[in-house]
């Protein structure tokens, strides 16, 4: 399964369980586990996203890093001091 999709779930779970604690009648503990746990699957479901989004940029800015690097050496412009 995609990384972005097991986000997605995350997220998704987490806004569900947010809607039904606030428009549900409940006991005060059943309703501090359900928005505890909405936090927390909202939160874990943004960080998957951000991490695959942070690797993704991070991979290309060092692919483009060691790109530029390789052709700088084989122009010659390296200065050793």
């Amino acid at each position: 399964m995609n990384i972005m999709a097991i986000g997605l779930i995350f997220i998704s779970t987490g806004i569900t369980l947010l809607m039904l604690s606030l428009t549900v009648t409940m006991p005060t503990a059943l309703m501090a586990v359900s928005l505890g746990t909405s936090f927390l699957m909202n939160m874990v479901g943004t960080g998957i996203i951000l991490q695959k989004e942070l690797l993704d940029r991070l991979n290309q800015r060092l692919f483009c890093k060691i790109i530029q690097d390789h052709t700088s050496s084989s122009l010659g412009n390296n200065i050793v001091s």
